[in-house]
């Protein structure tokens, strides 16, 4: 089962970023730390504005029916 949607930031410079950040504060700060290391490279700090999932699968719970009982059943 995929991870829960989540609010995260990364950092991005000449490559991919790898790592998510927990808050806006920590990725600038990663950001920082980074440009420190790399004079004249642009480091953006990149914040997740949307989570888009595919969902055709559904569980129905059963456990409230009793036979007989036809309606909310998907057949």
């Amino acid at each position: 089962m995929p991870n829960p949607p989540h609010k995260f930031w990364m950092v991005r410079g000449n490559g991919q970023p790898m790592v998510e950040h927990a808050d806006e504060e920590l990725a600038i700060r990663e950001a920082e730390r980074l440009a420190r290391l790399n004079p004249d490279q642009n480091f953006y700090v990149l914040e997740a504005v949307m989570c888009v999932v595919k969902s055709d699968v559904r569980h129905i719970d059963m456990t409230e029916w009793h036979p007989g009982q036809t309606d909310s059943l998907p057949f």
